[in-house]
C-alpha cells in the first residue's frame, strides 16, 4: 500500500477561502444587485477600466517611489488582433546603464481565468533590472478582445480519452491526515485513442489561439527580430512552453515556468506508446516521469464541465461565495485587485467562458494533467537546460516535484500557487538571477 497526499478538492478550497475572515479595504457589495445587474454581454472595456484603476492607484505610486517620477513610461495598447498589453519602460539615464539595456524584454503571461494584473506587485522591482517589461492578457482573459467573434471551436474531435481509473483509499484513515493509504490504484483503456488525431487537434488549437497569437503579438509590438525572456504562470506556463517548442531560440532567449500546469507525464498522455487496450496497469502517484502517473485527486465532473459558470447559476449566493473567495484567497492583496479579479470571474461573457472551457477541456484531464505534457519533451529540454527554469511555491498545490528534474529549479519561500503575489521580492530575485546575462 502506498501513501498519497490528502488534498481538498476545488469546491472545498473555495468554501474554505470564502469562510475566512478578511480585512479587505474593498467594501462588500450588495450581492443581490451584483447578480441582478450582471450584464448579458460583458465588454472587455469594462475589465480594462479595472486594470487602469489598479495601475493609477497602486502600481504607479509604487513606481514613483522605487523608480522615480518621470523616469519610466507606462503604455497600454491593443494589437491589431485585440491583445491587451501593458508596456513598462525605464527612462532613467542612471539606472538604464549598458548592463540594463542589454537585457532582452521581459514578457509575463498569466494563468487560467486570471489576467496580466496578477503581476501588479512585481513590475516596480523588475523595472530596476529590465528596461522593458510587458504584461499580456491572453485570449478569453482580461481586456483582450482577440477574435471574440470567432471563438467557436469547430474542430472534429476524436473519441474522448477516458481510461477507467480506479482509486480506492483506506476509509479508516482520517480526512485530516497528511496522507491516505491507497488500497487499490489501477487503470485500463477500453480502447486506444487515435493519438495522431489528438495530436493534430491539440497542436492546431494551441497554435491557432495562443502560440501563433504570441508570435503575432511580438510582430505587432515591434519585437519581430528581438528575442524575449518569457515567463508563464500555471496555464500560461504550459502555453509558454508550447510557444518555446515551436519558435525556440529564434524568438525566446530564456524561459521561466512558474508553478506550471501540465508538466507531468501521465496515463492520459496522447504520446504514450506502451499501453494496450483492456489490460490493467498500476497507477503511480509519486513519479511524474512515469506514463502511469496520475494525480490522486480529481475535479468532480460537474465542476470540471462548468467551472466558474457554477457561480452564475447560484444567484446571489454564488456572488457571495465568489466574492468571499477572492477576499479570502487574496487577503493580502489590494482591494482594487480583489475587485478586478472578482469582476472578471463573475462577469466574464458567456462566449469567453465557453471558449475557455472548450480549450481547457481539450488540453487537460479532470485530474489536471495534460494530454500533451511537458515531460514528454524531456530530451529537448535536456538539451536546453541553461535556457530553462521552473519555480514553485514552497506551499504550492501544484506538484513541485516536477521541477526537481531540471537544473534550474527554485522554491519560492512562504508562497502558494500564486507565488508572484505571495512573495514578490523573492520571486523577482529568482527571475533577475536567471535572466540577467552578466
Amino acid at each position: 500500500m502506498s501513501k498519497v497526499p490528502n488534498r481538498s478538492n476545488l469546491l472545498q478550497k473555495l468554501l474554505k477561502n470564502a469562510s475566512k475572515n478578511t480585512n479587505s479595504k474593498c467594501p462588500d457589495p450588495n450581492y443581490f444587485k451584483v447578480w441582478w445587474n450582471k450584464p448579458k454581454h460583458t465588454t472587455n472595456a469594462e475589465f480594462l477600466q479595472g486594470q487602469k484603476e489598479l495601475m493609477d492607484r497602486v502600481v504607479k505610486p509604487q513606481l514613483n517611489s522605487q523608480i522615480g517620477i518621470g523616469k519610466y513610461t507606462v503604455e497600454n495598447y491593443k494589437t491589431m488582433d485585440g491583445v491587451n498589453t501593458w508596456h513598462f519602460s525605464s527612462t532613467n539615464p542612471n539606472s538604464s546603464s549598458s548592463f540594463q539595456r542589454k537585457q532582452p524584454p521581459l514578457v509575463l503571461l498569466h494563468g487560467y481565468l486570471s489576467s496580466s494584473m496578477c503581476y501588479y506587485k512585481n513590475v516596480p522591482g523588475l523595472l530596476n533590472t529590465f528596461s522593458d517589461v510587458y504584461l499580456v492578457d491572453l485570449p478569453g482573459h482580461g481586456a483582450t478582445t482577440y477574435r471574440v467573434k470567432e471563438l467557436q471551436l469547430r474542430m472534429q474531435q476524436p473519441l474522448p480519452i477516458k481510461p477507467k481509473v480506479t482509486i480506492k483509499f483506506d476509509k479508516r484513515e482520517g480526512f485530516n491526515n497528511k496522507a491516505r493509504t491507497v488500497q487499490k490504484a489501477e487503470f485500463l483503456y477500453p480502447y486506444l485513442a487515435n493519438s495522431k488525431a489528438y495530436q493534430h487537434m491539440i497542436k492546431q488549437s494551441l497554435s491557432t489561439f495562443y502560440v501563433d497569437m504570441l508570435e503575432q503579438w511580438k510582430h505587432d509590438s515591434n519585437l519581430k527580430k528581438t528575442k524575449i525572456n518569457l515567463v508563464g504562470h500555471s496555464f500560461g506556463g504550459y502555453l509558454s512552453f508550447q510557444y518555446w517548442l515551436k519558435y525556440g531560440s529564434q524568438s525566446v532567449n530564456k524561459l521561466a515556468l512558474v508553478s506550471p500546469l501540465g508538466m507531468e507525464r501521465n496515463l492520459f498522455s496522447i504520446n504514450n506508446t506502451d499501453v494496450y487496450a483492456n489490460e490493467v496497469y498500476p497507477i503511480e502517484f509519486n513519479n511524474p516521469l512515469s506514463s502511469r502517473y496520475c494525480r490522486p485527486t480529481r475535479v468532480p465532473d460537474f465542476l470540471f464541465e462548468n467551472q466558474f459558470k457554477v457561480f452564475n447559476r447560484m444567484g446571489p449566493l454564488g456572488a457571495w461565495i465568489l466574492w468571499q473567495y477572492c477576499k479570502g484567497r487574496y487577503a493580502k492583496e489590494d482591494g482594487i485587485f480583489q475587485k478586478e479579479l472578482f469582476n472578471q470571474l463573475y462577469n466574464m461573457s458567456a462566449q469567453e467562458q465557453n471558449f475557455n472551457l472548450s480549450i481547457f477541456k481539450m488540453l487537460f484531464s479532470p485530474h489536471l494533467t495534460a494530454y500533451d505534457p511537458v515531460f514528454d519533451y524531456n530530451k529537448y529540454i535536456a538539451e536546453q537546460q541553461n535556457k530553462f527554469m521552473c519555480i514553485f511555491g514552497d506551499h504550492d498545490w501544484m506538484n513541485a516535484k516536477s521541477g526537481e528534474f531540471f537544473e534550474n529549479f527554485k522554491l519560492n519561500s512562504n508562497s502558494g500557487h500564486n507565488l508572484m503575489l505571495d512573495n514578490p521580492e523573492e520571486f523577482n530575485h529568482h527571475l533577475e538571477t536567471f535572466f540577467v546575462d552578466e
